[in-house]
């Protein structure tokens, strides 16, 4: 009688077979480790380029609804009470700005606020100010406040806009003196009680270790610094409309 052959895999096959499943397991936890260090990356750049246009918007809205009430005019016949007048006012420097501006939001109902706000932007540290000096990384934060009062660089509780920020410039136009300047302040002969026609910001970020340069420039809505004139055409009509009977 024949004997039956036994079944079963030899030690050979064994080690061949744990050498494949192996390699396959150190295959795969590879690809999984880069594609969830892609991921992370992607997130992070994902998180830094919403937060850069977050930090976009609020200039953009900030800047263009910049509010201006031009003084009263003192020595004329009919005068207004100079202390009844509400003070507005725009002061920018090379990296901060404060300024009023129409973009508050009341986030309550019932609550006495008004669209009217202070705003300010400026380059602030969560580390020790030598580390950042030395390591050149800032952040710009945003400040807010519904109260207006003599103290034009402080109020409201800050928040960080842009982290990693290497630098930034702040610039301002002015359309009267066709010139861009790295100051502008309403206190001053030069430019007391005007506004800028417009600003222009440039900042660099470090991302992936690498400076990169974001540079908008953004238009006053109403800057209210000269009186609008009515077009000559405007001017004829009404003379017409005076001589016909």
């Amino acid at each position: 009688m024949k004997k039956k052959s036994q079944s079963g895999f030899t030690l050979i096959e064994i080690i061949v077979a744990m050498s494949i499943f192996s390699f396959i397991a150190m295959a795969t936890a590879t690809s999984i480790s880069r594609g969830m260090a892609v991921k992370k990356r992607a997130e992070r750049e994902w998180d830094e380029t919403h937060g850069i246009r977050t930090a976009m918007n609020f200039l953009n809205r900030d800047i263009s609804l910049a509010f201006h009430v031009k003084k009263p005019p003192q020595g004329a016949f009919f005068t207004q009470d100079s202390s009844r007048w509400f003070k507005t006012y725009f002061k920018g420097q090379a990296d901060q700005l404060s300024f009023t501006s129409l973009s508050n939001r009341r986030l309550y109902t019932n609550t006495h606020e008004s669209e009217v706000c202070e705003v300010g932007y400026s380059l602030t540290s969560s580390e020790k100010e030598e580390d950042s000096e030395k390591n050149g990384r800032y952040s710009l934060s945003r400040r807010k406040s519904p109260v207006i009062d003599e103290d034009q660089e402080r109020g409201g509780d800050p928040f960080t806009l842009i982290d990693h920020l290497k630098e930034i410039q702040f610039k301002y136009y002015s359309q009267k003196q066709d010139r861009w300047s790295e100051e502008w302040d309403t206190s001053r002969r030069d430019t007391e009680d005007r506004f800028p026609d417009a600003v222009e910001i440039k900042f660099i970020v470090l991302q992936n270790q690498k400076e990169v340069e974001y540079s908008t420039k953004i238009m006053v809505a109403n800057p209210n610094n000269e009186e609008i004139q009515p077009p000559q055409g405007d001017k004829d009509k009404d003379k017409d409309k005076d001589k016909t009977p």
